[in-house]
Parts: structure tokens; C-alpha cells; sequence
């Protein structure tokens, strides 16, 4: 059809979003092999449980969406996912989860002093928080952190005769399933 002043097409009117049938379902078909894959290797790994390799599988493919999605340079995705899989595999492995939020809690603590602290010294009372106790704080939380981190180094530089080691070997196949 042209316009009335015959000059070219005429422009087509914006059309609804379609459903798009086949992404969702390539989303579900991709999920379903990871699931099915992860079920596998915990099967087959002595020692693996199936909760962590679909949580990995979970939060993988979760937070390599969002780094697809968002990410500027494939470099700093690349060692943001390296590393940030390294520590949450380490954090799930060794359920550090607890240790976590009881640093958290002693941080928010130590920040509610340091306010106080600098309250008391806007009213003409100097004052300071502790650093000692902020130091003994993180050190608690990095203490369970670098043991978890600890086994990993070992199960890399001992490969072959560290096969019995179970929680070396779901830091490995944590890691492994992570990446993938």
C-alpha cells in the first residue's frame, strides 16, 4: 500500500510482543541437561551430594546470564566467574553460610559503635571504636574460609593419592560443575 501522497510505503503498525515459544523452551531443555548432568556426576562421584551439584548448577547459570547480559569486557567476566566460583564452591562445601552471617552481624555491631563512637565525639567526649575488635571479626570469618580454601590447594598439588578426601573432591567437582 502507498501513502495517499504517493510517495512510499506506508509505515507498519507496531505489532504485540510474541510469545517467544522457542526460547523458553531451549531454557527449559538446556536446564533439564544440566539437572540430569548434575544428577549424574553425583551419582557416579563417591562422596558428592546431589544438593550441592544443583545448587552450583543453579547459581551458575544464574550469575553467568547476568554476566553475559551486563558484562562489558569478557576478561573481567572470565575472573569474576573463576573466582567468585572458587569462593562460593568453597562457601557451600564447607557450609560457611552460618560463619557468614554471624560476621556480618559482628560487623553491623562493630559499625553501630564506631557510629556511637563518633557521636561521643561530636558532644566533646573523644572516642574511638576498637580496631582490634573489627580485626578479630574478619579474622573469624577468614579463618573457615582459607581451611575450606586450604584442602582445595592440597587436592590440586596431591592429585593422585588424594582420591578418599570427600570434601576435596566436592570442592573439585563443585568447582568443575560451576564452570561448566
Amino acid at each position: 500500500m502507498y501513502r495517499l501522497n504517493g510517495k512510499g510505503p506506508e509505515p507498519k503498525e507496531p505489532q504485540p510482543p510474541q510469545f517467544q515459544l522457542m526460547h523458553w523452551g531451549a531454557a527449559v531443555l538446556v536446564g533439564f541437561i544440566l539437572l540430569m548432568m548434575g544428577q549424574g556426576i553425583s551419582d557416579v562421584v563417591r562422596g558428592l551430594e546431589f544438593r550441592l551439584t544443583w545448587m552450583m548448577i543453579a547459581s551458575g547459570v544464574l550469575i553467568g546470564t547476568v554476566l553475559v547480559r551486563f558484562s562489558r569486557s569478557w576478561v573481567s567476566s572470565v575472573l569474576f566467574s573463576l573466582f567468585g566460583g572458587v569462593l562460593f564452591t568453597a562457601m557451600v562445601v564447607g557450609r560457611l553460610w552460618d560463619d557468614l552471617w554471624q560476621a556480618l552481624g559482628n560487623l553491623w555491631f562493630w559499625l553501630g559503635t564506631a557510629f556511637e563512637a563518633f557521636n561521643r565525639t561530636l558532644q566533646g567526649t573523644p572516642s574511638s571504636p576498637s580496631l582490634e575488635t573489627l580485626f578479630l571479626y574478619i579474622y573469624g570469618f577468614t579463618e573457615s574460609l582459607f581451611v575450606m580454601l586450604q584442602r582445595f590447594v592440597l587436592w590440586v598439588w596431591r592429585f593422585p593419592r588424594m582420591n578418599s578426601d570427600l570434601i576435596s573432591t566436592q570442592l573439585i567437582w563443585g568447582l568443575v560443575i560451576w564452570l561448566v
